[in-house]
C-alpha cells in the first residue's frame, strides 16, 4: 500500500478522482498503524527511495526488451542494498 501512496501522491495533485483514492490509501495505511501524518523524514526518504528502485526494477523485467541477467542483478543488488547511500 505504501507503494501505491507513492505512486498516486503525484498523480492526485491535480485529479480529485486519485486524490479519492490517495485518501483511502492513507486511510488504510492510518489504520494499519502506519501513520503518515507524523512520519520520520529519514523515513519518508527511504521509503521513497524503495518505492523508486522497486519501481525500476518492475519496469525493466516487464519491458519490451528487458536488460541482459547482469543488469538486472545489478538492479536486485541495489534493491536490497542496505545503505542506501543515496538517501543517508
Amino acid at each position: 500500500m505504501i507503494d501505491r501512496q507513492y505512486t498516486l501522491l503525484p498523480a492526485a495533485a491535480h485529479d480529485p478522482v486519485w486524490q479519492t483514492e490517495l485518501r483511502e490509501v492513507t486511510d488504510e495505511l492510518d489504520a494499519l498503524g502506519s501513520s503518515t501524518a507524523n512520519r520520520d523524514p529519514l523515513v519518508m526518504a527511504f521509503l521513497a527511495e524503495l518505492h523508486r528502485r522497486r519501481r525500476a526494477l518492475v519496469e525493466a523485467v516487464t519491458s519490451t526488451n528487458p536488460p541482459p541477467p547482469q543488469v538486472l542483478e545489478a538492479m536486485v543488488a541495489e534493491l536490497f542494498n542496505e545503505h542506501f547511500a543515496s538517501v543517508i
